[in-house]
């Protein structure tokens, strides 16, 4: 996870030691600093909440756990960036380490949290997790696999308490979401989306859960062709070129990086197919689930790629399982529950598809 570092801004970082809410305890709560083009009132704040709700009713802790997010709706993303033609919406994940050292931690550490005795208590595969001196992964030809370190964003560190708010920049940003204003978006999902128009909330969802971890370093190795050498992220260690069919698969299967190669996401009970690269795959950075268009029709889950003008896309079993995978503790959906749909990278844009 080497494409992640970015430098700290001074404002941000005040603004959100200033916003910050006081903990109760067992809570997992998320952190909006809201940017000048989602201002009070508007209907693309109150959308953006209502996804935020969306995680929140499905994710809980037993310590307090804060998710700050820095939101905003523009010409541009929040480093000045325009945005490509077909990009709705892009994340950028908070660093503060000198090379990005902050989201690239000692692998052992990171797995022996990921395998604790309480997660294993209700998650048992979780023990099948290989050590630094077993884990393997495929990767192309011209580069090498780093075995020491993994990647793993803020707010996963923080499920998994590796971050606490002891931590300096506890309190700084861990994800800026930005959305494309050149997109004619519907902020209000409960009359319908108009059939011209993009769901705001389904963008959002999407983008949040890319704040929480759903990323793959295949999307690394697929935008850089010269790169010699890259890690794991903790999505990635259930990342496989063929599924694993029991505990000792799960332990010695090699992980896939390879951009172009077909994967899934499995725990061995549970399999789902993923994106293989935008630019030496299948089209779509790898950090999503397989298209429903490309997966024989099948909607994964909000983590899917694209989204179409007049759709709306909620959050499945598939999506909370990934991240319970990585070190979420989470909820079974409430009975009124329906979630939507995020993105890290960028969320896509399509025509609408025509019924045939």
């Amino acid at each position: 996870m080497r494409h992640l570092r970015h430098s700290l801004c001074a404002t941000v970082a005040a603004l959100f030691l200033a916003a910050g809410p006081a903990f109760a305890a067992g809570d997992f709560q998320f952190n909006v600093n809201y940017g000048t083009g989602m201002p009070v009132g508007s209907d693309a704040r109150t959308a953006f909440q209502a996804a935020v709700d969306a995680w929140s009713t499905r994710i809980t802790s037993p310590v307090p756990v804060q998710i700050n997010i820095s939101a905003d709706l523009g010409s541009t993303d929040q480093e000045g960036n325009p945005f490509g033609p077909l990009v709705i919406g892009s994340t950028r994940v908070g660093s503060y380490g000198v090379g990005g050292s902050d989201i690239n931690l000692d692998y052992n550490t990171v797995r022996n949290a990921m395998a604790s005795p309480q997660r294993v208590a209700r998650d048992p595969i979780l023990a099948a997790l290989p050590t630094s001196a077993q884990v393997r992964a495929n990767v192309p030809t011209t580069a090498t696999f780093d075995n020491g370190t993994i990647g793993i964003l803020r707010s996963n560190q923080k499920a998994l308490g590796l971050l606490t708010p002891s931590n300096p920049t506890y309190g700084l940003a861990d994800g800026f979401i930005s959305f494309n204003s050149a997109f004619s978006f519907d902020y209000k999902r409960s009359d319908g989306v108009e059939f011209d128009k993009y769901d705001f909330q389904t963008a959002a969802t999407h983008e949040i859960g890319h704040v929480l971890g759903f990323l793959s370093d295949v999307d690394d190795f697929d935008s850089n062709t010269s790169m010699a050498s890259d890690n794991l992220t903790t999505l990635d260690l259930f990342r496989f070129g063929q599924a694993p069919r029991n505990a000792l698969d799960f332990a010695t299967f090699a992980r896939e990086l390879r951009p172009g190669i077909p994967a899934v996401t499995s725990d061995t009970a549970n399999s789902y197919d993923m994106s293989t690269g935008a630019f030496h795959g299948d089209g779509n950075q790898a950090s999503h689930w397989k298209d429903d268009i490309q997966n024989r029709g099948q909607y994964i889950g909000i983590m899917d790629p694209r989204i179409n003008l007049g759709q709306i896309e909620d959050l499945t079993d598939a999506d909370i399982r990934a991240i319970e995978l990585i070190g979420y503790d989470t909820v079974p959906e409430p009975a009124t529950a329906g979630v939507m749909l995020v993105i890290t990278m960028g969320l896509l844009a399509r025509r609408r598809r025509q019924a045939v």
